[in-house]
């Protein structure tokens, strides 16, 4: 009869959601998921495959878990200013959580491991690609409810796609420069001037 696992999965995960979100692909050995899991090499393979395997799950979760979170922030705020000032709030607020230069973890894998991985690159580009849509919803949705309030000087001047796709690089560029120590005033007005380019 084989023994049931002893271990809590989600746990396992969150954890090595941490770890790589903080160190990376590169920098994180199978000792070392077995000193942050408190599991031994052959329960990690048999629970989760080998390093890379568990990082493709990790990251899955990661994006499940913030960006699903950042969907639902844009949809339920009122306009697309506000929803684009909240999200690098909670950015900011994750910083101040004891992340300071964590950045995005997703952000973190397209530099890192997405060049060299084509699942890691599918999956960066599935979850940003859902943020840039949740951004073109929002504007298209603004542009709506200005047209229909007869305010045509009001609509966004830019093209909505392109500027949900800038709205999208701007914040990945936000979060490497997040990553590499930049000063948080420098953060700051990167963050007002994503707001500014939604405000007209």
């Amino acid at each position: 009869m084989a023994r049931p696992r002893k271990f809590d999965r989600e746990d396992v995960l969150n954890r090595m959601k941490l770890a790589f979100w903080e160190n990376g692909f590169n920098d994180i050995s199978m000792d070392d998921v077995g000193r942050i899991t408190n599991m031994n090499r052959g329960s990690i393979y048999n629970a989760f495959g080998d390093k890379r395997a568990l990082y493709l799950e990790v990251l899955e979760v990661y994006g499940d878990q913030h960006y699903g979170a950042a969907v639902k922030l844009i949809q339920h705020s009122q306009n697309t200013s506000s929803a684009v000032r909240d999200l690098y709030d909670a950015a900011f607020k994750s910083m101040e959580e004891g992340r300071t230069h964590w950045g995005c973890f997703m952000c973190n894998a397209a530099v890192e491991v997405a060049p060299v991985d084509t699942e890691v690159a599918n999956l960066v580009t599935k979850y940003l690609t859902t943020l840039s849509t949740a951004f073109l919803n929002s504007l298209e949705e603004s542009d709506q409810l200005t047209s229909q309030n007869d305010s045509p000087a009001m609509k966004y001047s830019k093209n909505p796609q392109n500027l949900a796709e800038q709205l999208t690089a701007s914040y990945v560029g936000f979060n490497i420069m997040a990553r590499t120590g930049v000063a948080t005033a420098s953060l700051q007005r990167i963050s007002d001037s994503a707001v500014e380019s939604v405000t007209s």
